[in-house]
Formats: structure tokens, C-alpha cells, sequence
């Protein structure tokens, strides 16, 4: 039985599943390397913690909103906000922002900020506190709420896409308002294209004609901003 046709056909086997076994696995190989690579994990996001203190009123203000921001300043941008209504407000209020770094051609200047609205109003507001965007994790403390300035009279909000600014009456004297800086006004040019000057800065200045406005801050300009109220 060892010399008949059996033995011939599995000595043949070898042979024939040597050139298979090859090209099944370039297969593979190749297969492999055209495989799309796995997409890397998203590294975890940023975070800023802290308290923000409350002002002895808020315990009055049940329903009152308490907002903190994340917030680029230059483009106005909110990174990241948290909106809390107190409902029982305590001394303290704990809050958690979390937000992503994103790969700008710049170096972002980041602020955070609390303010505490109640009845359709900003009450109280924190000043800002500066945070390094490379930070992983941060605790910035507590954030102390001030009495916020009351809005202006008449008042103009002027967006110039990148800021916005606000003009209006502060009592009897037409204010530029650039986020917390006021600039008091004087009349300079009567209109087509009124204008109007900083007291005691004359490279700060408002021109508007008809819904548009340029604005300058002590040299730096905004042009074709639009004008609503």
C-alpha cells in the first residue's frame, strides 16, 4: 500500500499549498498596509475650576441666574460658559468650565469671568481672571462679585465683529463703554459723519454716519462696524 496512488497524491500536497500559503499571505500583508490607520484618541479636555463668592442680597434673589464664562479677549469669543440658578444661594457657589485647546495661529488671551443677573438685569460682576490656555487643569480660587455698573441711558451697542462697544448717557455725559473702561465724550464734528472724541485722549473716538460707525481705542480702529440698540 505504500507504493500505490495514495502515497503519490499526499506527497504532491506540500507542493501545492507552499505557492498558496505565500500568496495568501501578501494578501494580507497588503491588505494590511492599505487599512486605514486608527484615528489616535482625542486627548481630554481642559478644565477650570473655582468658587465665586456671593454677595450677602443674593439670599433674596431666589431664581437669580449666576453665569461664568470662558471668554477671548480681542475676538470676544466664549469658550466655555456654566449657567447656575440659584435657587437656595449659598456663600459660595462651586463652578467647573471644560473646553478644548484649539490650535490657533496665535496665542489666545483667555478671561474668566461671574456675573449674577436677576429680573432681566446684571447686578453684580466679577472682575476677570486671566487663564494660561495650556494649562490642562487649573483652579483659579474664588471670584469675588462686585456691584456691576448700571446700564447707560439711550444706549448704542456698536459691533465691530471682532469687539463691541457700547455708547450711551451716563447721567448727563455721552460715555464709550470698551468692555470695563469708560471714556467720556465731547462733540467734534457735526454730522454727515458725526464725531465724537474721548476728553482726554483724542485717538479715542466714535464717527458714525447713518447704521455704521468707526470706532478708535487710543490708536487701534474698527472699521464699518454696524450700530443697533
Amino acid at each position: 500500500m505504500s507504493g500505490g496512488p495514495w502515497a503519490a497524491d499526499a506527497s504532491q500536497g506540500p507542493a501545492c499549498a507552499g505557492p498558496f500559503s505565500w500568496a495568501l499571505g501578501l494578501i494580507l500583508l497588503l491588505a494590511a498596509a492599505l487599512a486605514p490607520a486608527a484615528a489616535p484618541s482625542p486627548a481630554p479636555p481642559n478644565e477650570v475650576r473655582g468658587q465665586v463668592a456671593l454677595p450677602p442680597e443674593a439670599e433674596q434673589l431666589s431664581g437669580a441666574q449666576l453665569t461664568i464664562e470662558l471668554r477671548e479677549i480681542g475676538s470676544d469669543q466664549v469658550w466655555a460658559e456654566q449657567r447656575l440658578t440659584l435657587v437656595r444661594p449659598a456663600a459660595e457657589q462651586a463652578f467647573q468650565l471644560t473646553w478644548r485647546h484649539q490650535a490657533l495661529p496665535y496665542a489666545p488671551e483667555l478671561r474668566v469671568r461671574a456675573g449674577l443677573q436677576a429680573q432681566g438685569r446684571l447686578l453684580w460682576l466679577s472682575e476677570p481672571k486671566p487663564l494660561n490656555p495650556r494649562q490642562r487643569s487649573v483652579d483659579l480660587g474664588t471670584l469675588t462679585l462686585l456691584r456691576a455698573p448700571p446700564p447707560l441711558a439711550f444706549q448704542t451697542v456698536i459691533d465691530c465683529r471682532v469687539r463691541r462697544f457700547v455708547v450711551g448717557m451716563d447721567g448727563n455725559q455721552l460715555v464709550l463703554r470698551n468692555g470695563e473702561t469708560t471714556y467720556p465724550l465731547r462733540h467734534d464734528a457735526e454730522p454727515p459723519g458725526s464725531r465724537h472724541v474721548a476728553l482726554d485722549d483724542p485717538s479715542t473716538f466714535v464717527q458714525t454716519e447713518g447704521t455704521t460707525a468707526d470706532v478708535s481705542v487710543r490708536g487701534v480702529r474698527y472699521a464699518r462696524c454696524s450700530l443697533s440698540r
